[in-house]
């Protein structure tokens, strides 16, 4: 068991928070981890991080997350992902949201992806957006889809291409309609082609 209040928390080393066993990091409890300071937070280990409770990712501040590096970020668990709030998985850095994996991204909730800023959106990488599923895309707002990368979009699937809505479809811009290959262009089911401008069809040869 962990042997200090959360009153003594800030007190504690960063060198000590990280050698606390897994075990010792899950007996803390939420109001424990919501004392740890911002220095404190960026010392768990992958490994502690890892361990963490629902209940602990779920009490995380917005400031902590904000403050996580791009290693605690990768070990955070599917589970814990999914139990975060909007506010939380919002306040999350474009540069640590880039090095979620691609099991990560798929398991974002809808609630979640409504809610992420689109500096998040735009920070997405070639490989990350194979994890976005249809249902996913499909959630973005129109915002939201034209802030991804030209590039991401240069690699979408089939399934992701007919998974885009008439009004994201109609605000897709030149870059990342000229990002799409004769194989995506092919997947165009023919109920989208009427949301594409005649700009955009001519750019896309549908």
């Amino acid at each position: 068991r962990v042997l200090f209040r959360s009153s003594q928390i800030p007190s504690v080393e960063t060198e000590d928070i990280a050698a606390l066993t897994t075990a010792q990091v899950q007996a803390l409890s939420t109001m424990q981890f919501q004392a740890l300071s911002i220095d404190q937070t960026s010392s768990l280990t992958t490994a502690q991080v890892r361990s963490l409770s629902l209940a602990q990712a779920k009490s995380l501040t917005t400031d902590q997350i904000e403050n996580l590096t791009t290693g605690q970020v990768m070990a955070l668990s599917v589970a814990n992902l999914q139990a975060m709030s909007t506010a939380q998985m919002n306040s999350m850095e474009t540069n640590d949201f880039a090095v979620l994996l691609t099991n990560q991204i798929a398991a974002i909730s809808v609630t979640q992806i409504k809610g992420l800023a689109t500096g998040q959106i735009a920070a997405i990488t070639t490989a990350q957006v194979r994890g976005l599923t249809a249902v996913q895309l499909k959630t973005l707002s129109t915002e939201q889809i034209v802030s991804i990368d030209a590039d991401a979009v240069g690699v979408f699937t089939q399934a992701q291409i007919q998974a885009l809505t008439g009004p994201q479809l109609a605000q897709l811009g030149a870059n990342q309609i000229d990002a799409l290959g004769s194989m995506q262009i092919q997947a165009f089911a023919a109920a989208q082609v009427p949301f594409l401008s005649t700009s955009k069809i001519g750019r896309a040869h549908v």
